[in-house]
């Protein structure tokens, strides 16, 4: 029960630190569009048709770019949306073989205590081998 705590808690964490990333993009973002936005009016050395040209490209480039931080707020929404949904499965899929595997045991010690020792022969068997072919090396 200790490994499926710890697996839901590391998919929690997965699922937190994308939605923390994602929010932290999104307010760069905004602070770089809300700068760019500020710079038009504090143009004020240039004039005629250059001062008219600079706003018309400013006000492109910000329009530009708060559509790329929109797409990508957005994009990181759909992200986290469909990492939430996925650990919600992985969990369930988890409490599933959990249960599965108590009602095994419960049901078949003998088969449990076998298989667990088979596992443990075969592992030990290899690490011995690995272990031997370093000692000669």
């Amino acid at each position: 029960m200790a490994k499926g705590r710890s697996a839901n808690s590391a998919m929690g964490d997965v699922v937190s630190n994308l939605g923390n990333t994602a929010e932290a993009v999104g307010n760069a973002l905004g602070s770089v569009v809300g700068t760019i936005k500020d710079v038009p009016g504090q143009v004020v050395s240039i004039t005629g048709d250059a001062l008219d040209s600079a706003k018309e490209r400013l006000q492109s480039t910000s329009e530009q770019v708060q559509k790329f931080a929109d797409d990508l707020r957005s994009k990181g929404s759909d992200l986290l949306h469909q990492a939430s949904v996925a650990t919600i499965r992985a969990r369930h899929s988890l409490h599933k073989a959990q249960l599965r595997t108590r009602l095994y045991i419960a049901e078949n010690p003998a088969k449990t205590v076998a298989i667990v020792a088979g596992v443990a022969f075969v592992g030990g068997f290899f690490l011995g081998v690995r272990g031997g072919r370093r000692r000669n090396s």
